[in-house]
């Protein structure tokens, strides 16, 4: 038995495996409930092999639903004018440039009004401006100033119009050349000529926005009916104040000190409830008799 034993222990690690690993079997009898795991998953055959699509209830069905996703989720984006330089001509032009069509007509529906902040003066277009002002560069610059008051409705940061020296606002005023745009103020910034025109395409794609060209009369009336809100809240609490009966002077002093006798009462207890449950109901009665004396 000794000589078994040490046999045993002596073994190397080659032998233990060739007993206990089985060969691999060169062919294969699948039971009936048995999982086949020499087998590839069905997604990993799916995304190997080639799948034969299945026919379309209509045709084109299947591409037309995808441009609709792709029209969906398309993000607009702002679309800008491209910029044309075009050489200078040798033969000096005048300088004229016409009223801004969207302007004009304003002008004709508002012939009526009488407030100098909602009457649309004359204005430029600054398309033709910096056209002009390109095309034409030797004719130097062009002076610019605000068409209307910073606080008229139809205000804008291009709400300008070309005039001569004489009569700009030399604490406000602007000059646009083939360089760019200049605008002095007690400092003086300068924009150049296709930034300006960019950011002014940009100022007239926003303002075709619904939010943006509703905002002012929006906020008008929000401000109009917040204030009607408070002007009827208002005549509402005066009212109360003067019928309320707990605002009364005679009736509003005992009614508080009602509360407060009734907030002492609350926290006090008419129950001594300290004792065990085994005393006699003698000196129970007694004991809470003696409690609820005052």
């Amino acid at each position: 038995m000794e000589k078994k034993k040490s046999t045993l222990t002596t073994l190397p690690a080659i032998e233990t495996l060739q007993r206990n690993v089985k060969s691999v079997p060169t062919f294969y009898n699948r039971k009936p409930r048995e999982v086949p795991f020499h087998l590839p998953h069905k997604k990993l055959v799916e995304r190997i092999e080639y799948i034969e699509k299945e026919p379309e209830p209509l045709t084109g069905f299947t591409a037309a639903q995808g441009k609709r996703f792709q029209k969906e989720r398309k993000i607009g984006k702002l679309q800008l004018e491209p910029i044309k330089l075009d050489g200078s001509k040798d033969k000096k032009k005048k300088i004229t440039i016409r009223e801004s069509h969207s302007s004009s007509e304003i002008n004709k529906r508002d012939e009526g009004t009488s407030d100098p902040l909602k009457i649309k003066p004359e204005v430029a277009s600054q398309k033709e401006v910096i056209k002009q002002v390109r095309n034409d560069p030797t004719n130097g610059f062009l002076y610019m100033i605000y068409a209307v008051h910073p606080q008229n409705v139809y205000f804008t940061p291009y709400y300008l119009k070309v005039v001569p020296y004489e009569q700009i606002d030399k604490k406000n005023f602007l000059t646009i050349s083939s360089c760019g745009v200049t605008h002095y103020t007690n400092e003086m910034v300068f924009t150049k000529l296709s930034e300006w025109e960019q950011e002014y395409t940009i100022f007239v794609q926003l303002t075709d926005i619904k939010f943006f060209r509703v905002y002012r009369y929006w906020k008008a009336f929000y401000v109009w009916r917040k204030s009607i809100l408070f002007r009827k809240y208002s005549k509402t609490r005066t009212k109360i104040a003067k019928r309320l009966f707990i605002l009364t002077p005679v009736f509003g002093k005992a009614l508080l000190s009602i509360q407060a006798m009734c907030c002492d009462m609350y926290m006090k207890s008419f129950a001594d409830v300290s004792r065990d449950m085994d005393t006699a109901f003698f000196y129970f009665i007694e004991v809470q008799a003696s409690y609820t004396k005052f």
